[in-house]
């Protein structure tokens, strides 16, 4: 018989039960709990395409979330479908417009900096309206990233600074390798004879935010998904399209005006 203050072999048998019992419980939550962080690593590594719809849709009801965007995909996703409330383009804005005031038909490309296919059909545009003279004009509208601090945004920035001068279509081939730095931009200013002092408050301050933050809601109201968007009088076309395609539309166009 145990003596008063001595431990049983029935107790000690107990409490190596209820030890071996704890530390299970313990190993079971902490196998878990590794799980967890492993899943989640993996998923941020490498998100599925419902993430990035999941992410879309937080985009659409709070434009301050910031897309993810693919650059190298001629169909740069911005938004999902909020519904259509216009039906064309607005032409009667202080957009950069290239071209004849009074032509036939109006090429509209709703595009972004940060976008290489916007550059390729933004040249395309141009040679064609070379081509067409006096009948066909040029109007780009911005469309960059949502976030004020991204590239694409701050280059849209800039090109509507240029514009404030009359040089954005001198600048705005330069602004697809946008740098967010002064040496960038005073090069810029040095080469195509801009006021550098007007130049840089204007950029610095975003003096030109509201004409950009104008594009975006109209392209939200035009149901547009992505860039390039082009519109060709009536005709809308959704990603990069070659260059006969644009002229054929182009020469449709303006056989409908003719007929008319």
């Amino acid at each position: 018989m145990a003596t008063k203050g001595q431990i049983t072999s029935k107790e000690k048998i107990n409490w190596k039960i209820i030890f071996f019992q704890i530390v299970s419980v313990l190993a079971i939550i902490a196998y878990f709990g590794l799980a967890n962080i492993y899943l989640s690593s993996q998923s941020l590594a490498a998100p599925d395409k419902q993430q990035n719809t999941n992410l879309l849709q937080t985009t659409a009801k709070h434009p301050s979330a910031k897309p993810q965007l693919d650059y190298s995909d001629p169909f740069i996703t911005k938004r999902v479908d909020m519904g259509k409330r216009r039906s064309a383009p607005d032409l009667e804005t202080s957009d950069p417009y290239w071209g004849n005031p009074n032509a036939k038909v109006v090429v509209v490309m709703f595009a972004d900096f940060g976008c290489r296919y916007c550059q390729k059909q933004s040249a395309d545009i141009k040679k064609l309206l070379d081509k067409f003279g006096a009948q066909a004009a040029f109007v780009w509208k911005d469309y960059p990233d949502f976030d004020r601090a991204s590239l694409s945004w701050q280059a849209s920035v800039a090109g509507r600074c240029a514009q404030r001068q009359n040089k954005f279509w001198q600048v705005y081939g330069e602004l697809y390798n946008f740098q967010p730095n002064q040496n960038f931009l005073r090069r810029l200013a040095e080469k195509y004879d801009l006021d550098w002092q007007r130049f840089w408050r204007c950029y610095s301050r975003q003096e030109t935010a509201e004409l950009i933050l104008q594009n975006i809601a109209e392209a939200n109201e035009l149901e547009i998904y992505g860039v390039p968007f082009i519109y060709v009088g009536s005709k809308e076309f959704f990603g990069q399209i070659t260059l006969s395609d644009l002229e054929q539309a182009i020469q449709k166009e303006l056989e409908k005006v003719d007929s008319k």
